[in-house]
């Protein structure tokens, strides 16, 4: 599903190859995936639920199954 809808440009071997260099996590509902101010240096490629994006508990932008943030 992930390929199809996001990787389906690379071919199944370039995309088998791309997610050995990651990692799958299931981060507690909740749970800030960063904070403002921090420097991220990994992708982020949400694979089920949704999350939303806040600064000073305003929300800003809600991210769904799919998207990716960088």
């Amino acid at each position: 599903e992930i390929y199809e809808k996001i990787f389906h440009a690379l071919t199944p071997g370039e995309f088998t190859r791309l997610l050995k260099l990651g990692e799958w996590r299931d981060p507690p509902s909740g749970e800030p995936l960063v904070h403002n101010g921090a420097i991220v240096q990994e992708m982020m490629l949400l694979c089920a639920g949704d999350a939303v994006v806040r600064l000073d508990d305003v929300e800003l932008a809600r991210l769904n199954a799919g998207q990716s943030s960088f």
